[in-house]
């Protein structure tokens, strides 16, 4: 889903996520206007079903929304209720049924209500789930929801019909092929379609604990879950990196800035490099090792920013306060370092603080089934299932989405490889320019005894540049700067300066299209980076480059 925190809650692409949802809800209360004593008390039935919902107390909630109905049948709050009693229904996985009558009352109730589009997109997903489970004249309703007039209606359940393998979402989802949102997962689903696959799958509706465990019942989880969790160990359990992994673990959630960007780069490092910064004294080695670190990933190594690394650390701020929420397994008392839980030792965040951290906001967030939410990059081709409350350090709680399963098929081990357990910090930094084309450069360390020690020659075609005509005479400028830092990467040198190249200057070019340009430094010995920016931002051009070089003794 693509979150939407907007106060006015409509939805127009899928059904709401959870707290976001929620949230929103809390705030639209106070600016409902009071009319009488009743009002007065069904406002605040409403809103401590809203703080009951918050609180996760899902019957609790349903009570006080039932009990506002009752006793107050012609309140301004009555469609509100009906549509979060079945939202706090569609929160108990044996009471799917029961939320989808509570969407179907209200929509018959009151049809010109707000909530409308909303209930009947989750009674589609609902729908979905019931045919997977054999229940197939629900099929018949979400054909019929392909005749709708709202396209966000139409859309939602011509994916719910392709991912069932069935052939009359096609003309639909054809048309959404052109939304920018959902156009990548239509193909995907046509293509499945043309091949004969995405046929359904019997899967239970009803959970009693985290499925990705593949248990049943609690009576019988210790056996299972001994074999699954065997399973899953691999050389990886025994290794320094879990070991290390249990040393960040806290059981108070205070941590400092330090341990949480720490603990991000748990999951951005490969193994290996990750234990060659953890050996390190905490303070200076470590903070030393960090800035070198994120100096070779500078996108810009000319400014005094890196937006590169502002983003991990945004990243690792934002994973913190929204995906360390605990969650009380009473029943569940093994794999203990993989759980979110009070009065245990845990990470920081959850999987989809993991995922967060990797690769950013995803284009869609939605919840699926019992505390999971799919999460869809398309700029990346893959989304994933996601399990709330528990991190992945066993590999079960992260597994390829329906849309990674029809694009790669026969091929979840890439997706496994590429992106769940690859370690890995995805950031593309917007430049607002086009690159330089044809750009190129040239370091030359003279021979001893001459005056200038390094050469630095760059080429561009000049017709990357604006040129600029004024009184039949042509010029172009463009700034040039650069910085030198040493094999410490530490800033020696630092030159910045606007170019004007003149009719004159022009004239002279060697072949008449092509820019060349000639840098001379004078340098000790030692191991050097060179970093280069050249920027036009009248043709909203721009060319950086960095390059090592050495002078001898």
């Amino acid at each position: 889903m693509m979150v939407n925190t907007r106060m006015n809650i409509r939805l127009q692409k899928l059904r709401p996520v959870g707290l976001l949802l929620i949230t929103a809800w809390f705030w639209i209360l106070p600016a409902v206007g009071t009319a009488g004593d009743s009002e007065q008390e069904a406002r605040k039935l409403y809103y401590n079903a809203q703080k009951s919902c918050l609180a996760r107390e899902w019957d609790k909630a349903i009570d006080r929304l039932q009990q506002l109905i009752e006793q107050f049948p012609e309140s301004k709050y009555h469609d509100d209720a009906l549509f979060w009693i079945g939202y706090n229904l569609e929160k108990k996985p044996d009471s799917f049924a029961d939320a989808f009558s509570a969407y179907e009352r209200l929509i018959k109730k009151f049809p010109g209500s707000s909530w409308i589009d909303d209930a009947v997109i989750h009674q589609i997903g609902l729908a979905e789930k019931f045919v997977k489970t054999g229940n197939d004249h629900y099929l018949t309703f979400l054909s019929d929801k392909l005749k709708e007039s709202e396209p966000s209606i139409r859309q939602q359940a011509a994916i719910a019909l392709g991912k069932l393998g069935d052939k009359r979402a096609i003309p639909v989802l054809k048309e959404t092929e052109k939304d920018e949102d959902l156009g990548e997962m239509a193909t995907a689903l046509l293509n499945a379609l043309a091949s004969g696959e995405g046929a359904r799958t019997k899967q239970p509706i009803t959970e009693t604990v985290p499925e990705h465990l593949g248990i049943s019942t609690v009576e019988d989880k210790n056996e299972r879950v001994e074999k699954n969790a065997t399973a899953k160990r691999s050389s990886f359990f025994e290794s320094t990196s879990l070991q290390l992994y249990q040393k960040m673990m806290k059981v108070d959630n205070n941590w400092s800035k330090d341990e949480l960007l720490t603990f991000g780069l748990f999951y951005i490092l490969p193994p290996e490099q990750f234990e060659e910064f953890y050996a390190l004294n905490p303070g200076y080695d470590r903070m030393e090792w960090q800035r070198k670190f994120w100096k070779r990933q500078d996108p810009t190594p000319t400014t005094d920013e890196n937006e590169r690394k502002d983003e991990f650390e945004r990243r690792v701020n934002y994973a913190w306060e929204h995906y360390s929420d605990s969650w009380d397994f009473r029943h569940i008392n093994y794999l203990k370092i993989q759980y979110l839980r009070e009065g245990w030792a845990k990470a920081p965040w959850d999987a989809r603080g993991e995922i967060y951290i990797k690769y950013g906001e995803p284009d869609f967030r939605t919840i699926t089934g019992y505390h999971t939410e799919e999460w869809t990059y398309h700029k990346f081709n893959v989304d994933f299932l996601i399990k709330q409350y528990l991190t992945n350090i066993y590999g079960n709680a992260i597994s390829p989405g329906p849309m990674s399963r029809n694009m790669y098929r026969d091929r979840m081990s890439y997706v496994e490889a590429n992106f769940i357990s690859n370690p890995e910090f995805r950031y593309q930094h917007d430049y607002k320019a086009d690159a330089v084309k044809d750009f190129a450069l040239q370091i030359k360390v003279q021979p001893e005894g001459k005056a200038s020690a390094v050469q630095i020659t760059y080429k561009m075609p000049l017709k990357e540049l604006n040129i600029t005509r004024y009184n039949g005479q042509q010029s172009v400028q463009f700034l040039e700067q650069y910085v030198i830092y040493d094999e410490d990467l530490r800033e020696i040198l630092r030159q910045e300066k606007v170019k004007t190249l003149d009719a004159a200057a022009l004239s002279n070019l060697k072949d008449g299209k092509t820019i060349e340009q000639i840098i001379t430094l004078n340098t000790a010995p030692g191991d050097y980076l060179f970093a280069l920016r050249i920027q036009d931002p009248a043709a909203k051009k721009l060319a950086i480059f960095v390059e090592r070089f050495s002078v001898k003794n």
